[in-house]
């Protein structure tokens, strides 16, 4: 009998952690000084004020390699935004979804100078 609970205690266990996975909120923040900004689309969309956004648009005409203009908005209403025609930069930006954490940087002229988008399973609602 003791040997069935324990077995069933652990299975319990094992299989809440089957269905439990890392889970990441993050708003968006924007750094002025250092001219970057970071936050995850979800956290950023839920988060309890009507203030703070994350947003790169992906703009396209025939014949060129396009540009990306990436913009954001913290809680404080610190706002960056810049741009790329960087085609390898416009290729990263068309891959951004709702799972997806953004984080970005500008140079002096507020060209983007970096863009990760991490997309992933913790950034899910």
């Amino acid at each position: 009998m003791k040997r069935t609970a324990l077995f069933s205690a652990a299975s319990l266990l094992v299989s809440s952690l089957a269905w439990a996975g890392l889970s990441a909120s993050r708003e968006t923040q924007v750094d002025l000084v250092a001219r970057k900004a970071s936050g995850s689309l979800h956290a950023t969309r839920v988060s309890a004020d009507s203030v703070q956004y994350i947003t790169c648009i992906v703009s396209v005409t025939p014949g060129s390699t396009g540009s990306v203009r990436c913009d954001a908005r913290d809680a404080e209403a610190e706002r960056l935004q810049c741009v790329s025609a960087d085609a390898a930069v416009v290729r990263a930006a068309l891959g951004i979804s709702e799972s997806s954490f953004v984080s970005f940087s500008c140079d002096e002229s507020l060209s983007l100078s970096s863009l990760v988008v991490n997309n992933g399973s913790m950034w899910l609602p």
